[in-house]
């Protein structure tokens, strides 16, 4: 029996000897795969935020992994950020005791190609950096996201046997470079894509008057179709269009759209029936368009099939004319 119970006590003690002997020579445990989250700090889809070819890392996040015992720190510092071609990180390690350890930084994300990265096995003090390709056709707000790991190497060196000491995780929002056709303001643009460094920006309308033309007889056999086209560069209360067709004409149709606009005058042309020559608007507004489209029927043999028309103010100021117009050859 007392056999029994020494060679029980023994054998314990053995083992905690034995285990004692496993410990690392820093005191250290390998851990769990204990993640925590990197919050981003910048915002991809602020119209402000873009890549600058002269101030690359103006986005950069960074994070810190740390391997700590005691009074003994042994710390990884790395900053990220991306070019237009690549997911680039910068990485530090400082040691207060000799530790040898390593950095590991794995990126996935539909902005970057898939792939991983292993710093020198440091003793205390060291740095460098990396670029992670990234991936053709990557747009704005596409992601790059990262998993950074501390590894102890462990004798004989390589990936079997090295202990995973800590961990961290985070995910960064891919900026994209400023331009003048990327639909936001930014860059010292004045308005959207115009402005600074882009093209003018085009502010308020200038007065105008168009007219489309067509001579192509139409089912009701008429043969001539003009659409007046009015653009207000100011506020008017009224405007008054107001023009002539030749002689020898039949009016078939006569139309409008755009503020509230009134025929108002008609007169008879020599040698034919009567045909409509002045609207009135009122209301109009800059930017406002208003249209006259008049169909008529023409025996005139003259090149021209109008008169000038124009558009004047309520004070009889003209805003904007148009010479005769002829049918298009």
């Amino acid at each position: 029996m007392k056999q029994t119970f020494f060679t029980a006590i023994s054998g314990f003690a053995l083992l905690v000897i034995l285990m004692a002997g496993c410990q690392k020579e820093d005191g250290l445990s390998p851990i769990q795969d204990n993640r925590q989250i990197t919050v981003r700090s910048h915002d991809c889809d602020d119209p402000f935020t873009c890549w600058d070819v002269n101030d690359q890392d103006k986005y950069a996040d960074s994070s810190t992994i740390t391997n700590n015992t005691g009074s003994q720190t042994r710390v990884f510092k790395f900053k990220y950020y991306n070019t237009l071609s690549n997911f680039h990180v910068d990485w530090s390690y400082l040691a207060s005791n000799n530790a040898a350890r390593y950095l590991k930084i794995t990126v996935t994300g539909n902005g970057v190609d898939d792939a991983s990265f292993s710093t020198p096995i440091v003793q205390s003090v060291g740095s460098g950096s990396h670029d992670f390709t990234l991936e053709a056709g990557w747009d704005l707000c596409y992601d790059a996201n990262w998993v950074a790991e501390i590894w102890e190497p462990v004798a004989p060196a390589g990936p079997t046997n090295d202990v995973l000491i800590a961990s961290t995780m985070g995910s960064y929002d891919l900026v994209d470079e400023c331009t003048c056709d990327d639909g936001r303001q930014n860059q010292g643009e004045t308005g959207v894509d115009c402005g600074g460094p882009c093209a003018p920006c085009v502010t308020g309308c200038d007065e105008s008057l168009t007219a489309t033309v067509n001579c192509t007889s139409d089912e009701d056999g008429c043969n001539r179709h003009v659409t007046f086209t009015y653009e207000a560069g100011a506020d008017h209360s009224n405007i008054v269009i107001q023009g002539g067709l030749t002689a020898f004409t039949t009016i078939c149709n006569v139309s409008s759209t755009g503020g509230n606009v009134t025929q108002n005058t008609t007169h008879n042309s020599a040698g034919g029936p009567s045909n409509v020559t002045r609207w009135e608007a009122s209301g109009v507004e800059e930017c406002d368009v208003v249209t006259v489209t008049i169909d008529w029927t023409s025996t005139n043999a003259n090149a021209n099939i109008t008169g000038t028309w124009t558009v004047k103010d309520g004070n009889g100021i003209e805003l904007a004319s148009l010479s005769p117009l002829t049918c298009p050859q």
